[in-house]
C-alpha cells in the first residue's frame, strides 16, 4: 500500500486464479483508492463487487481505480462477478 495526495492506494493484481494479494489492510478515516490491475483481457474475472461497501466495478485490461470514502473499521468481503474469487478488505 502507498499514500499519495491524501489517499491510501492499494493495488490488487487480477490473475486467472484470483486476486493478489487476497487480504488488504487500510486505515479507517483515510480516503482509499483500490486499483484492480488486470494485465490480460484473457481471464474469467470480469468484475469485482461488494454489497458491504456498495462496489460494482467492471474490470478493463490495465488499471481499474475505485475510490472509497469514509470506511469504518471492520472486515469487508469483495468478490468476482461469479463468486469464485475473493478479496478481504480490513479497515483498522
Amino acid at each position: 500500500m502507498t499514500e499519495s495526495d491524501g489517499y491510501q492506494i492499494a493495488t490488487i493484481q487480477v490473475k486467472d486464479d484470483g486476486f493478489y494479494p487476497a487480504n488488504i489492510e487500510v486505515k479507517a478515516g483515510v480516503p482509499t483508492k483500490l486499483n484492480f490491475k488486470k494485465p490480460s483481457g484473457f481471464t474469467c474475472i470480469r468484475s469485482v463487487a461488494s454489497r458491504d461497501i456498495g462496489l460494482d466495478l467492471y474490470l478493463e485490461k490495465g488499471d481499474n481505480f475505485t475510490t472509497l470514502q469514509d470506511l469504518k473499521p471492520g472486515t469487508y468481503k469483495l468478490h468476482c462477478g461469479m463468486y469464485m474469487y475473493y478479496v478481504t478488505l480490513t479497515v483498522k
